[in-house]
């Protein structure tokens, strides 16, 4: 048997309607969120940082060289 948590219904706002959200602005949620966009789709990317790119913005070495 599966134990279950149960929560108290709650109201929580809706800030935008988007049909896509790409969590993470590095190089694959930047390509990801333009893909969406060029097929037509009302795109949302989400970053914690204040700016996008993710590691490769921080100087970070690439293997092998």
């Amino acid at each position: 048997m599966m134990n279950k948590i149960i929560e108290a219904a709650k109201e929580l706002p809706v800030r935008a309607d988007v049909d896509v959200l790409v969590i993470g602005g590095g190089p694959s949620g930047i390509m990801a969120a333009l893909a969406a966009a060029e097929d037509g789709a009302k795109v949302m990317l989400i970053e914690s940082r204040s700016f996008v790119g993710g590691n490769m913005t921080i100087g970070l070495p690439i293997l092998g060289s």
